[in-house]
């Protein structure tokens, strides 16, 4: 069932089953910092070649995700209807997103100028196997696959895999940890986030040797 729902949303994404995403909000500085701060830059000579979508659950890349969504009420952890509240600047979470009975994780979204331009959603990482297949479906053969060692925190070295598809303006990443061991990411990014962070990057790069 899980699958056929996925399947249903032709422009959407199914990505994970329930997590306990409570465990997150009451750390959720932590984990919106690592999540954020995650977010992989790719190579511009990756290629397309797969069914770029042009929204995330239905909500439409490049328009102001205010006017799709509404402001979370206080009582809103006891509706199923999808929700915004705002975390930091042009930074919301996006809460009560399910698919079927499963919710999905936390998913946030950021903007630029009021348009929805990012979306991270952070997931168990061991759910990987099963998010990864439902992405092959969805969207088609990566653009790239890789096997990446990563070093925690705690000391631990594990392996991650990690699938890119490049698009025209959309480009996902699916990561199978990110910051933290058990926690697995999937950006999404248009041309338009790309260039802004590229362009900060490059100030900030910049400003380092300034003193030197």
């Amino acid at each position: 069932m899980f699958r056929a729902f996925f399947l249903t949303f032709l422009l959407g994404v199914a990505l994970f089953a329930g997590i306990a995403w409570l465990g997150y909000r009451s750390g959720s500085g932590s984990a919106i910092t690592g999540a954020l701060k995650s977010e992989p830059l790719l190579n511009p000579t990756e290629s397309a070649g797969w069914s770029e979508p042009d929204s995330f659950m239905g909500w439409k890349f490049g328009e102001n995700l205010r006017a799709q969504l509404s402001a979370c009420s206080p009582d809103w952890i006891s509706s199923r209807t999808p929700c915004i509240e705002d975390m930091v600047k042009d930074t919301f979470e996006i809460k009560n997103v399910y698919v079927g009975d499963q919710k999905l994780g936390i998913v946030y979204a950021r903007q630029i100028s009021n348009r929805l331009e990012q979306i991270t959603v952070v997931f168990p990482s061991d759910r990987y196997s099963e998010i990864s297949s439902l992405f092959l479906e969805r969207y088609g053969k990566p653009s790239t696959t890789k096997t990446e060692t990563r070093k925690f925190q705690a000391g631990a070295t594990l392996s991650s895999n990690v699938m890119k598809w490049v698009g025209e303006n959309i480009n996902i990443v699916l990561q199978e940890r990110g910051d933290k061991a058990n926690e697995g990411l999937a950006f999404y990014s248009t041309a338009t986030w790309r260039a802004t962070k590229e362009a900060e990057n490059k100030r900030q790069a910049q400003e380092a040797v300034k003193g030197l």
